[in-house]
């Protein structure tokens, strides 16, 4: 826990002119064409993503842009990411108490963090490189733990799905992150989920 990075607010290179001019000069959009702008911005962020392949990660890059109203937690870098996006009211805010801002944005820093400690953060080091550091005993304990949870909210109903088990779409997404170690059960939620929407 100690040593992951965190980055808030924005990167310095927001404020660098020659930085952006060089990183978007091959963008030219155009105020009459939206639809192509939007396929040139794809095709954009796709080519830089590829450009990383098989490049060493940069461990002090930003995962994201400043307006994003979200948090992150980036296992290859170690990293905990809080844009000026989401340093605003409901979580953090000038003329809101101290009890409220530490609640509301110590909540979501608490949440960034336990990704380094999850199912997929157990396979990054505290320097983000990819090593498996949990022990076979801490592995079993997960997963013995982790079904508990599974068999709890893949117990749940809702009165609009005729009794059927459903698990809830954030809840449903819980169970499949587990999904690895318990397939057949997230399948069977999945399965029911489709057959409510059909």
């Amino acid at each position: 826990a100690q040593a992951i990075r965190e980055r808030i607010g924005y990167s310095n290179n927001i404020k660098n002119d020659t930085y952006l001019n060089n990183e978007y000069k091959n963008l030219s959009y155009s105020a009459e064409e939206y639809f192509e702008n939007i396929l040139q911005n794809l095709e954009y962020v796709q080519k830089k993503r590829l450009r990383k392949l098989r490049v060493k990660v940069n461990k002090e890059e930003w995962v994201t842009g400043a307006a994003i109203v979200n948090a992150f937690y980036s296992s290859s870098k170690n990293q905990i990411v809080f844009p000026a996006g989401i340093l605003q009211p409901p979580f953090f805010g000038k003329g809101q108490t101290k009890s409220l801002n530490f609640g509301g944005i110590g909540m979501v820093i608490g949440h960034e963090i336990t990704h380094g400690f999850d199912d997929n953060g157990r396979n990054y080091d505290k320097d983000g490189d990819l090593k498996d550091w949990w022990t076979p005993s801490s592995t079993q304990n997960f997963v013995n733990l982790s079904k508990c949870m599974v068999d709890q909210y893949g117990s749940f109903s809702w009165d609009l799905a005729n009794g059927l088990n459903v698990c809830f779409p954030l809840l449903f997404l819980c169970i499949c992150f587990l999904s690895s170690l318990f397939p057949r059960k997230c399948a069977l939620g999945s399965h029911q989920i489709k057959l409510y929407l059909s």
